[in-house]
């Protein structure tokens, strides 16, 4: 923490907020602002995110002390047995004096919104090359 103090607020919201059920179940949020450019040349700020179609659902502390440590790839191809995963795109349209530099201050509450399109997955694959993650998510 002392050499990335930018991170304290996400630190502190994953020791105070249990993981979600299923990565489906998840959102989840760009952490950078984005600038769209219009016919006219004029720059709009955005920041975007993906709310799963499934809803958001997090574990309980019970729930959470039965399940073993890395559970969520197991979960999210479980619950691709079920049937594509849906998330939908939404933008949220930045104003005047919103921070365009720090992903960490959130932009006020009631700004405009769009949903701009909807991710789809369809299959999840391991990933025996990138030793990063035990899985490819797959879009369709």
């Amino acid at each position: 923490m002392k050499q990335h103090p930018d991170q304290a607020a996400q630190f502190h919201f994953l020791e105070t907020n249990n993981p979600p059920a299923s990565y489906a179940n998840s959102a989840f949020y760009g952490i950078h602002t984005f600038r769209f450019i219009d016919h006219n040349a004029r720059p709009t700020n955005v920041r975007w995110r993906f709310m799963p179609e499934d809803g958001e659902k997090t574990l309980t502390d019970a729930q959470l002390a039965q399940k073993p440590h890395d559970f969520l790839d197991d979960a999210f191809r479980e619950r691709l047995k079920e049937g594509p995963i849906h998330w939908h795109m939404i933008v949220t349209i930045g104003e005047p004096g919103d921070p365009e530099d720090d992903p960490t201050i959130l932009w006020p509450s009631g700004r405009r919104e769009i949903r701009a399109g909807t991710l789809t997955l369809i299959s999840s694959s391991p990933d025996q090359e990138s030793g990063a993650y035990t899985s490819i998510l797959i879009p369709c």
